[in-house]
């Protein structure tokens, strides 16, 4: 691969903590469509420290990387909780019956 050729993809990824680490995870990797975990820092470092260029996990020698970028919290959750979610008038109104 030439240096005209690369192009840096974007692996859109999220936060999970534990009691002394972050990771960011991505879901799905723009490369091979795994998941991967990159290191969050410790959890008294700014874990958005720690986004940014990347070596793909399944690069191999093959000079994959890309560049970790947060998911937001909606997007997160819509690929996280099942679906579809019925509409809320569906299931009735919400707040008090005028």
């Amino acid at each position: 691969m030439t240096e005209a050729d690369h192009t840096t993809k974007i692996a859109r990824c999220y936060l999970k903590e534990s009691e002394t680490v972050r990771s960011w995870i991505i879901p799905r990797c723009p490369w091979c469509g795994k998941r991967h975990t990159h290191g969050g820092g410790k959890v008294t470092e700014n874990p958005h420290d720690f986004l940014g260029h990347r070596i793909a996990h399944c690069s191999v020698g093959s000079g994959r990387d890309y560049e970790l970028v947060e998911l937001d919290r909606c997007e997160h959750a819509s690929r996280v909780l099942p679906g579809p979610f019925p509409n809320a008038a569906t299931i009735g109104s919400v707040g008090p019956s005028t």
